[in-house]
C-alpha cells in the first residue's frame, strides 16, 4: 500500500475486458478514516477483506447506473470489526478460503464475512501465545503451506535470521500454525 486509507482498482478496457494495466483516477475506495492505512487485503468467496490496524473492513462488487444510463462497476466498502484487524502490514494469507490475520498479539481466523460480527474473527492462536508474546507482530511474515496442510508465523529479531526451528504447532481443522522466532 501507499500508507493511506486508500484502494485503487483496476477499469475496463475500451473493449469492456478487464486489465490490471489500466486504473482509472476514479476507480478508487477509501476505507474508514485517514488516519490509519490500509495494512493487508484478502479474498474470501465474493468479497475482498481489507484489513487495517485493529479494524476489518469488506468490499462488495456491484454495479451502478449513471445519470446517461451506462453501467458503472461500483464497490461498497462495509464495516465488518471494529476490533481486530491486521497489524502485519501484506500479511493476511488465504488458508483453505479462510484468511488468517495477525492483529492484538495473536492469529486470527476469519471464518464469515458477511456480516459485523465479533464472531466472525476466531482467535487461533492461543497455544503459541508465548512465542507470539516475544514477537513484534508488525514486523512478522506469514505463510501458508499447502503440502504439508500447514500455516506460520516468522519474524526476524537482533541477529536478522529467521530461525527454522518449529517452537510449537496449532492443529485447526485443515491447518497446523507454527510459530518461530529467530534468536
Amino acid at each position: 500500500g501507499d500508507g493511506t486509507n486508500r484502494i485503487c482498482y483496476s477499469g475496463l478496457t475500451e473493449h469492456g475486458d478487464m486489465s490490471a494495466e489500466y486504473f482509472p483516477a476514479m476507480n478508487t475506495m477509501e476505507v474508514g478514516t485517514g488516519n490509519t492505512p490500509v495494512n493487508a487485503l484478502c479474498r474470501q468467496y465474493d468479497r475482498l477483506l481489507i484489513f487495517k490496524s485493529g479494524e476489518a473492513w469488506y468490499s462488495v462488487y456491484d454495479a451502478i447506473t449513471s445519470a446517461a444510463g451506462d453501467t458503472i462497476p461500483a464497490f461498497s466498502v462495509l464495516p465488518l470489526n471494529s476490533v481486530i484487524g491486521c497489524d502485519a502490514p501484506g500479511q493476511a494469507v488465504l488458508v483453505e478460503n479462510a484468511p488468517f490475520t495477525l492483529s492484538a498479539g495473536a492469529v486470527y481466523k476469519w471464518v464469515s464475512s458477511s456480516v459485523r460480527d465479533e464472531r466472525n474473527a476466531q482467535r487461533v492462536s492461543d497455544r503459541v501465545q508465548a512465542c507470539l508474546a516475544e514477537m513484534d507482530l508488525s514486523q512478522a511474515t506469514v505463510f501458508d503451506n499447502e503440502q504439508e496442510r500447514n500455516g506460520g508465523c516468522a519474524v526476524r529479531t537482533r541477529r536478522s535470521y529467521i530461525t527454522t526451528q518449529t517452537i510449537h504447532g496449532i492443529s485447526t481443522p485443515g491447518c497446523r500454525l507454527f510459530c518461530a522466532c529467530g534468536t
